[in-house]
């Protein structure tokens, strides 16, 4: 009677994806992002996550460490 509700992915940063993250940002930040934040994102692992909603891209957790 009830079907499940939709469920929200999350995956890995890929060099296949990063160009769906960097328009991301382009839409919901007011700032733009520097090539090396991207290259940090991609060898972030488990630290950096792309969140998808039925085939969408909707947002990024992201841990981002500045040393």
């Amino acid at each position: 009677m009830f079907s499940a509700p939709p469920r929200l992915d999350l995956g890995e940063v890929t060099a296949h994806n990063i160009r769906q993250l960097k328009k991301l940002n382009s839409v919901v930040f007011p700032v733009s992002y520097n090539d090396k934040f991207y290259k940090d994102v991609l060898s972030a692992g488990e630290l950096a996550k792309l969140g998808r909603y039925r085939q969408s891209f909707i947002g990024y957790p992201c841990l981002y460490c500045y040393w």
